[in-house]
């Protein structure tokens, strides 16, 4: 592909973002900024939702490379002493970085939306399995890590996040919501704007580093964007990973599994007619409806069926996802971050989200290498600044 091709490929990408009301699109390759276009041509301050959660994976990262968090593997007791009598006791900081911890949240929307106590709410949740034993994404037992590193720094999450990771990147304008006892959310509710966004996005890409000054430990990066469990391979700490391929093989003894579980007749029989082939997780996938697809990948989510027997191949992605289409997207082989937003005021339904925004990235890296390496030396990526924005 010709490098004109390939900057053409960039207005497709743009044109879906228009479509999906996005307000910003940042895309960065090798250090430089290829595009970057906002609907008000300035960038605004945006809620990041959950990718709240991956910058709050950086932070307890900084807590560990600076001793003031031994390990992931420290008990949540530790802090917290009224778990020290019962078996939430075995809930450890690496629960929490995973959605693993065991514990069940029977709380409605507003509850969790708009808490009294973040961190009171979290104790209250009563454990229902075994830590480490099942997935189960939450948006309150995570604001446990709030209440972490405020014990263990001393500081609020959001100021030490200020001191220690946002000020060294030059990050300067960030909102970051309390509850009404004055501690900062961990489930979402930090609001920056998108070149700032993209700064964590490369602090991860260079593994820690930051204009030649040590940030984060790679260590740290290393341990947080890869698999956290071998039956978790599409998830890190707080972070969302993509593998390049990822195939499943329908044993005999997981179709066999798969009966004693609570599954609907028409799921299992699939299952059973594709025993003994190896898929694609995508094409495994296919032979399933919608309606189907979230039967069985929710349960497996849950714990209540059998992990599928999967091998994949190395992370292409890690990613940071938020609701309604909050997107910090790293390609470590492409030296690649690309950054989407939208406002709550702008999104009308699901396909505002821009689902397919990884379809249409590796749409532009369809290209040679000869022209991505052109395209990221060309007028058109600046290395210190972004080329003039175009409204969306």
């Amino acid at each position: 592909m010709k490098l004109v091709q390939m900057i053409n490929s960039f207005d497709r990408l743009v044109l879906r973002a228009s479509e999906t009301h996005s307000n910003s699109l940042l895309v960065v390759i090798d250090g430089k900024v290829c595009l970057e276009t906002y609907r008000d041509r300035l960038p605004p301050l945006m809620p990041l939702r959950s990718v709240t959660k991956s910058v709050v994976s950086l932070v307890v990262g900084h807590l560990i490379d600076t001793g003031r968090l031994k390990s992931v593997e420290t008990p949540v007791c530790t802090f917290f002493p009224q778990w020290g009598g019962d078996p939430r006791s075995q809930i450890t900081i690496q629960h929490l970085l995973t959605h693993t911890s065991g514990l069940a949240v029977r709380l409605n929307a507003e509850q969790i939306e708009s808490p009294d106590d973040v961190v009171k709410q979290a104790l209250e949740a009563e454990l229902e399995s075994e830590p480490g034993s099942r997935f189960a994404y939450d948006n309150v037992v995570v604001n446990l890590l709030s209440g972490i590193v405020e014990r263990a720094a001393g500081q609020q999450l959001d100021e030490y996040a200020k001191a220690n990771l946002f000020g060294p990147l030059g990050i300067n304008e960030v909102e970051w919501v309390r509850d009404r006892h004055e501690t900062a959310l961990a489930m979402a509710g930090l609001s920056m704007k998108a070149p700032d966004l993209v700064k964590l996005g490369q602090l991860v890409l260079n593994q820690g580093m930051w204009q030649g000054k040590r940030i984060l430990s790679a260590e740290w990066i290393a341990e947080s964007t890869r698999p956290a469990m071998p039956w978790l391979p599409d998830s890190g700490y707080l972070w969302w990973l993509v593998p390049k391929w990822s195939r499943v093989t329908v044993t005999k003894g997981l179709v066999r599994e798969l009966a004693d579980s609570p599954l609907s007749s028409p799921v299992l029989d699939k299952f059973r007619r594709l025993q003994g082939k190896t898929l694609k997780l995508s094409t495994l996938q296919s032979y399933f409806s919608d309606a189907e697809l979230q039967e069985w990948q929710a349960r497996l989510k849950e714990g209540i069926i059998p992990g599928l027997r999967s091998s994949t191949g190395v992370t292409e992605y890690i990613m940071a996802v938020g609701d309604l289409g909050q997107y910090l997207i790293i390609n470590p082989r492409q030296k690649l971050v690309v950054v989407r937003q939208i406002g709550d005021s702008d999104y009308q339904d699901k396909r505002d989200s821009f689902p397919d925004i990884l379809d249409e990235i590796r749409y532009i890296y369809s290209s040679s290498k000869k022209g991505i390496r052109a395209l990221s030396k060309s007028s058109a990526c600046a290395a210190s600044r972004a080329t003039p924005s175009v409204p969306l």
